[in-house]
């Protein structure tokens, strides 16, 4: 079988999607294509497409130059393809970071508007507020951790060659990058607990402060009208 013959169709979903990239800057297929999901579906099939045309090629008798020839052209195109696929799946993490921050800068925002409010036709109050959105931001940092470890295990994999132009290297700095990223905004939360926690805190202790005044203007009237009586038995 010919195994140029055989793959046409790969080789021409390949050869689009070289004309693509190189047009869009190297930018990914996925990114530019307006369904996410079928873009993404597409970059796996013809990954899956060139793993078999790999295979194909492994057991067909030929030169061994020719054989050499077209398992480095099927591992070119296998590369660019999975460049393509990580790109994307970086580019979505990036993507539900910025919905995170949108979503804590809108909480912010709201809190500003009014530090009390009425839900279900209940006064919650500021300090419950800040206890709830201390919870909230408690959750967001569980969430980047583990998107983090994530970044961890995937960059564990990549053993760099020390080429600062190959694909693996690029890949392990973009990596490092949202691990740092990711870091910032953890550290971030975590400030944010901090001042949240405090200020209910010191709420407390005022309204302890109150409340110990009160107790002691009890006292100190119960005296007085102790000493009233005191005196009307004696007259």
């Amino acid at each position: 079988m010919n195994i140029q013959g055989a793959n046409s169709t790969n080789w021409g979903t390949l050869s689009k999607a070289q004309q693509t990239n190189d047009n869009s800057e190297n930018k990914s297929i996925m990114l530019q294509n307006k369904s996410k999901g079928s873009s993404y579906t597409a970059l796996e099939k013809t990954k899956e497409d060139l793993l078999k045309a790999k295979e194909e090629l492994m057991d067909k008798k030929m030169s061994s130059e020719e054989k050499k020839y077209k398992l480095d052209e099927i591992n070119k195109k296998l590369a660019e393809v999975e460049a393509q696929i990580q790109e994307a799946k970086i580019q979505e993490r990036k993507r539900e970071e910025e919905k995170l921050k949108e979503k804590m800068e809108k909480k912010q925002s709201e809190k500003a508007a009014s530090s009390d409010e009425v839900r279900g036709g209940v006064i919650i109050s500021e300090s419950l507020k800040n206890l709830i959105e201390s919870r909230d931001a408690m959750k967001n940092i569980r969430d980047m951790k583990v998107t983090k470890a994530n970044l961890v295990r995937e960059r564990g994999w990549l053993v760099t060659d020390g080429n600062s132009d190959s694909y693996v290297t690029r890949h392990h700095n973009k990596l490092t990058a949202g691990i740092i990223g990711l870091d910032n905004s953890i550290a971030s939360e975590s400030a944010k607990i901090i001042r949240k926690t405090s200020s209910v805190n010191e709420s407390n202790v005022e309204e302890k402060e109150v409340d110990s005044k009160s107790k002691e203007d009890k006292k100190e009237d119960k005296k007085v009208a102790d000493k009233e009586t005191e005196i009307k038995a004696t007259k």
